[in-house]
């Protein structure tokens, strides 16, 4: 601002400086908090995968987009055997370190494009976009396998532990996204009433 003296000549001027730095710290921490907020109601707190309300968001989004563009997906639906013989025998401490494993194995035979979640307890979905049913076997059993040959030490000894599988390839005529996901369930029951740690698809 310009400060005239009593000639009416500028001989002065006033500066005023506002330091916006802690208001720009409190907006990016407020900025980052919001995301963290977001991904934790996104996310399971014990395996970091989705969570059930999420993954099944995921779900009825990919229904639609299969509807909408006549692609193929797949969907995947499992859990692990005989998990509560873990619990009572290991304990439970035990029992989240076998869930924790199972969803890095997961995460580590999933693509960058599949949706995987913790469903609940010890059952597990994948939802592969553009995948067929026959692929979505590959990846099941790619997965069972994985896990047949894991050990989870603990102070118990070591576990070994196997998993049962459902799959279900999209189809036009199913009704909405809980038919897709009915479907799959009743291959992972087929796979338990047949031996478990397999893999069967849905026909």
């Amino acid at each position: 601002t310009p400060l005239k003296a009593l000639t009416g000549e500028v001989t002065h001027i006033c500066l005023m400086i506002h330091d916006v730095s802690d208001i720009a710290k409190k907006k990016l921490h407020l900025r980052e908090t919001n995301q963290k907020l977001s991904h934790l109601s996104r996310t399971d707190g014990l395996t970091g995968l989705y969570n059930r309300a999420h993954w099944e968001h995921c779900l009825s989004e990919q229904f639609i987009q299969c509807q909408t563009l006549n692609t193929p997906a797949s969907l995947v639906i499992f859990d692990i055997d005989h998990f509560k013989n873990v619990n009572d025998t290991y304990g439970h401490s035990s029992g989240d370190s076998v869930i924790r494993q199972t969803a890095h194995l997961l995460k580590k035979t999933a693509r960058q494009a599949d949706c995987c979640g913790r469903y609940g307890g010890e059952e597990f979905t994948v939802l592969l976009p553009n995948t067929n049913s026959d692929q979505a076997y590959y990846f099941s059993e790619r997965l069972r396998k994985r896990i047949e040959e894991t050990l989870v030490p603990t102070d118990q000894g070591d576990i070994t532990f196997t998993v049962s599988l459902g799959i279900s390839e999209f189809s036009s005529e199913m009704e909405n996204y809980l038919a897709w996901l009915e479907s799959a369930d009743k291959a992972l029951y087929s796979s338990k009433q047949s031996g478990r740690n397999k893999s069967t698809i849905h026909t």
